[in-house]
């Protein structure tokens, strides 16, 4: 099932990205894809996991590197838990390309973060990320996929 979904998410972007005789999505819908990329980033920097959980589906799919995918808001909620409490988190985002038919759509950019434990260094990566999201009956987008993976070379 992990599989198919990986497969849905990629072939959905691909698809997206390339199909010049789809409807192109509107700018309304683009803007609230990088919203909810930003309001993302925002929360993860205050510290707020709650937040972030009201940006995933039900159902969402977290894939984050290096370790196994989660499934669930719950799963998403509780991975960032666990990271906000390695110490203050920054996060900065820049979305290169972004497009949506009906309603599913994605957003793929890059990002900055950096991890400052209470004690020792700043730990930064530079990298990239995809998104898929579904908007909901009440309207709004949401992620129902998330992955992300380091540009920087392995230690």
């Amino acid at each position: 099932m992990k599989t198919a979904w990986i497969a849905v998410a990629a072939s959905l972007a691909l698809a997206l990205a390339r199909d010049a005789s789809a409807a192109p999505a509107s700018a309304q819908d683009l803007a609230a894809l990088k919203l909810v990329n930003q309001a993302f980033a925002d929360a993860l920097s205050a510290g707020d996991a709650s937040k972030l959980g009201d940006l995933y589906t039900e159902d969402a799919l977290l894939m984050p590197p290096n370790a196994p995918p989660t499934r669930g808001r719950a799963a998403a909620v509780a991975y960032f838990e666990n990271l906000l409490k390695a110490g203050k988190v920054t996060l900065q985002v820049r979305s290169g390309t972004a497009g949506a038919d009906g309603d599913l759509g994605y957003d793929a950019g890059q990002y900055a973060f950096e991890l400052a434990p209470a004690q020792g260094s700043p730990n930064r990566d530079d990298g990239k990320y995809l998104l898929v999201l579904r908007r909901g009956k009440d309207a709004r987008w949401r992620i129902a996929v998330d992955t992300w993976s380091s540009d920087l070379a392995a230690r």
